[in-house]
């Protein structure tokens, strides 16, 4: 009798490909003939730096990314960049905008008021009959002076949803991009940082995936913790602590290779 399949639609981790979670099922136990599992190999080791490295290539290939954008593999969940991201990309600048439109970006919000002032672009708004909706782009405010551009480009738990990529002129423009990324394309030159936790379109929770472009590095906060530090984490290849735990990813992007 084969194994009663259950699918899960609801909030959190998005199901695994079949495929994937039988490539897992053996990789757990042996990885490609090694007599080591998938999740217990050294990251200093010539095995780990090989599966690294093709993971690194086939997201690059998947998206387009160029050399001009540091691809980095991180630890903490995608929330941990709401406070990695203006640690890294203020730049001596002192304002930053934010769009609100749903409850990440309200978290992202709350976390960046702590490195900085924060400009409200644009908020949900409620119509008379109670539907919400994202801001009119005539109604943005944007600050030409800010030093990044930040969105969400689906809210997952109010449903609202960019269709288009907001233009913002010379101010680099970030992304929590957890819910969307993989799913359909995207211009990553578009942006200058865009992050996705693994766990909705990449693999299982445990990996952050951050693509920044590298002309924004180099210029974190004065106490930003060297783990902190985006130019750190691409200088060491993502390998400056025992890797987070991403055999999801691996195997996902194995299958797409």
């Amino acid at each position: 009798m084969g194994v009663k399949k259950i699918y899960n639609f609801s909030a959190g981790p998005a199901a695994l490909p079949r495929e994937v979670e039988l490539a897992l099922q053996e990789a757990i136990i042996d990885y490609k003939g090694t007599g080591i599992s998938v999740g217990s190999i050294g990251h200093r080791t010539e095995l780990f730096a090989e599966i690294a490295e093709q993971s690194e290539a086939r997201l690059r290939r998947l998206l387009a990314i160029s050399d001009d954008y540091a691809v980095l593999f991180l630890h903490g969940g995608a929330s941990h960049q709401f406070a990695m991201v203006p640690m890294n990309l203020l730049r001596g600048k002192q304002t930053t905008d934010y769009f609100l439109t749903g409850t990440w970006s309200q978290k992202a919000y709350k976390e960046a008021q702590r490195y900085c002032d924060v400009n409200i672009v644009g908020d949900i708004h409620k119509t008379t009959e109670g539907l919400i909706h994202l801001p009119e782009q005539q109604d943005w405010q944007l600050n030409p002076e800010a030093a990044y551009v930040y969105y969400t480009p689906n809210e997952t738990i109010h449903g609202l949803e960019f269709h288009t990529v907001p233009e913002t002129g010379r101010v680099p423009l970030v992304a929590d991009a957890t819910s969307t990324l993989l799913s359909r394309p995207l211009d990553v030159n578009q942006h200058g940082l865009i992050f996705a936790g693994a766990q909705k379109n990449l693999g299982i929770a445990g990996v952050t995936i951050v693509i920044v472009r590298r002309d924004l590095l180099g210029q974190e906060l004065k106490h930003t913790p060297t783990l902190y530090s985006y130019l750190h984490h691409d200088q060491e290849r993502s390998l400056s602590n025992t890797g987070p735990v991403c055999l999801g990813i691996r195997r996902i992007l194995s299958c797409n290779g």
